[in-house]
């Protein structure tokens, strides 16, 4: 296994140097999007945003090498991850695919999962939605509808250097050992290769974000990890919808709280800013130190600070996996400090006097807060 996870690790690393080298030669074949123009960006020179092609080059290396007892359920997911990784794809190429149309990518990618792997939400340990959730219609469509939202929460959190990937890394590590309670289904050896296959484009993204995820990496990324999420609630009759929700909390909070905000403002749900939790650490560690710390530094910094914000609702997500209560419970006290932490953080960032360090920066209305 260890070969197997060398060799998905270097495939990624391998094919994201190819990239970056090329970017070198032909940038313009690289970077079609002019990224330093977008609202939410992060960084100061143009950067190849085709690390989703490393990432998903390890994940075919992945099918050529994974466990015997996996080969058809894992080989049908990444069927249906074509729709989405196609689309993103075409984003990164410049052909400018629209918010909306890229989340209906996501949707058909889930559809297709549902048709090719059987599988769908079973169960949300609720009990009058989980009895909804007996209707297969309803089951159906809430299914589509969460793993596309999942999917695209991921491409939200994509935001500064090491961030998506170190998630979606510490995300499949717990998925991974939860998987080691079912027997025989080779769900353990996929997540530990899936490891590989995103350690390998992180160590080029960070700290210097030499390339980016990009959208075909950040969707086909969500769509992997919440579906291999959603195999293994449909596998393992103990394990608790609540844990995936501590697993999967970061991006998912991340975008709920980004919709109200947005709503609270009157600005459409699809209105890029800079205000994501990440975009709003980066900002206090420059308005903290009054300008002495470069964005080049504060970009991989924030991630750094952020990791363990998202590692808490991983480490009990894992160790929680069949407590459902404690689960729900730990949930909602991490959901809270997630609220607590991210206007404490505004109210910091709007009391301070405006300078040269916050002026490349959205301003930071009160009332969104």
């Amino acid at each position: 296994m260890i070969i197997n996870f060398t060799l998905v690790m270097m495939t990624s690393v391998i094919v994201g140097l190819s990239i970056i080298l090329l970017h070198r030669v032909l940038p313009r074949l690289t970077q079609l999007r002019d990224d330093l123009q977008a609202t939410q960006r992060s960084h100061l020179v143009p950067t190849p945003r085709l690390g989703g092609i490393a990432v998903l080059a390890s994940i075919i290396t992945i099918l050529f090498v994974q466990p015997t007892q996996a080969a058809n359920w894992f080989t049908a997911l990444c069927l249906s991850l074509i729709p989405v990784a196609a689309t993103g794809l075409a984003e990164d190429l410049g052909l400018r695919v629209r918010p909306k149309w890229r989340l209906l990518a996501a949707a058909l990618s889930s559809a297709t999962a549902i048709a090719v792997l059987g599988v769908w939400i079973p169960r949300v340990d609720i009990v009058g939605l989980d009895f909804l959730m007996q209707s297969k219609v309803i089951a159906l469509t809430f299914t589509v509808v969460a793993t596309a939202g999942v999917c695209h929460s991921f491409n939200l959190i994509d935001g500064i250097n090491g961030l998506a990937g170190s998630f979606a890394i510490s995300a499949l590590l717990g998925l991974s050992l939860i998987a080691g309670h079912a027997e025989n289904t080779g769900t353990p050896e996929i997540g530990f290769l899936l490891i590989g296959a995103v350690l390998g484009f992180l160590l080029l993204n960070f700290p210097f974000g030499k390339i980016f995820l990009g959208d075909a990496g950040a969707y086909s990324l969500g769509h992997i990890v919440v579906w291999y999420a959603i195999y293994l609630v449909w596998t393992m009759d103990d394990l608790t919808a609540w844990s995936i929700g501590l697993i999967l909390f970061w991006p998912i909070m991340d975008t709920l709280y980004a919709m109200y905000r947005r709503s609270m403002t009157g600005k459409p749900m699809d209105h890029p800013d800079r205000l994501h939790f990440h975009q709003v650490v980066m900002r206090v560690i420059q308005i903290s130190s009054s300008g002495r710390i470069k964005m080049c530094v504060a970009n991989p910094l924030a991630t750094i600070i952020i990791v363990p914000f998202f590692a808490g609702p991983i480490i009990f997500g894992t160790l929680l996996w069949d407590q459902p209560l404690m689960a729900s419970l730990t949930l909602c006290g991490f959901a809270a400090g997630f609220v607590l932490t991210y206007q404490a953080l505004i109210s910091f960032a709007s009391l301070r006097p405006r300078s040269r360090v916050t002026r490349n920066y959205d301003s930071v209305p009160r009332q969104s807060i």
